[in-house]
């Protein structure tokens, strides 16, 4: 499945740039592994241009209890940095 989701700073110039190889949201989605996720930078409420096209390679339950539930830590892989992001 693809997904299109917000991702502001400094998130996605870490993921950009190879230092960071993850993500942690809410599973609202119902993420799998596999899973195709597009990340469209946002900056001061505003889409930038750039984003980034991952692979969702593990997900991993972090919400076992009443304080954060649902939520997951997604590693990813990056197969593409776009410039000029439109719907694709």
């Amino acid at each position: 499945m693809i997904h299109i989701l917000k991702c502001g700073n400094p998130y996605f110039q870490e993921m950009w740039i190879g230092l960071k190889n993850f993500e942690i949201r809410k599973n609202d989605r119902d993420f799998q592994n596999e899973d195709i996720l597009w990340l469209r930078e946002m900056r001061d409420f505003k889409y930038t241009g750039r984003a980034l096209k991952v692979l969702v390679w593990r997900v991993y339950p972090l919400g076992m209890d009443l304080l954060m539930p649902r939520v997951i830590a997604m590693t990813c892989v990056v197969l593409r940095r776009v410039q000029d992001y439109e719907h694709r």
